[in-house]
């Protein structure tokens, strides 16, 4: 019965592994940006989405809004605690999933032309850089446990999913389309 609840539910039974990334603050209120990115991009057309569409994409819709909400409460929460601590960097602790969705956020305002020409050179420079950490921290998190990574992977809509197993199966830079 265990088993096939966590099945269910797509949490790994015994996987707590986190993974630690040194970020600035400027990286974490991106972060907190990049957790509402689809329903940026997205806007009204979300809500004709979960009104016309069929189960299956409304659940895909629903999916994408409760990540966002808890991914934005991450990084807030992260934010927070730097900025009362008055650090030029600290720790964040990422799990693979929370991992694996801003990576693969990141990658979508790098490589999507419309995301890209909205962002000032500047940003673009501070995405890169924060794209490289994150790459860095899945690539070691894939070579530690690949299956892990491959299940977390499956929450990815499949632009992302081809521009993360790119990077994972052979040397890429982030902000090539």
């Amino acid at each position: 019965m265990d088993r096939s609840k966590a099945k269910r539910s797509g949490v790994r039974q015994g996987s707590t592994e986190t993974v630690s990334l040194l970020l600035t603050f400027d990286e974490i209120a991106a972060l907190v940006r990049l957790s509402s990115y689809y329903g940026r991009t997205l806007g009204f057309v979300r809500r004709v989405i979960q009104l016309v569409s069929p189960g299956e994409t409304r659940a895909k819709a629903r999916f994408v809004q409760e990540e966002s909400y808890w991914l934005r409460r991450f990084a807030e929460a992260n934010r927070d605690r730097m900025a009362t601590r008055d650090d030029t960097e600290s720790p964040v602790d990422f799990t693979p999933r929370s991992l694996v969705a801003f990576y693969g956020r990141t990658l979508g305002t790098l490589n999507l032309p419309r995301s890209r020409r909205r962002m000032s050179a500047g940003q673009i420079e501070q995405r890169e850089a924060l794209a490289e950490k994150l790459r860095s921290a899945l690539v070691m998190l894939y070579a530690a446990d690949r299956q892990l990574v491959e299940e977390e992977l499956q929450t990815r809509r499949l632009r992302e999913l081809r521009w993360i197993e790119d990077v994972l199966s052979g040397p890429a830079t982030p902000g090539e389309a």
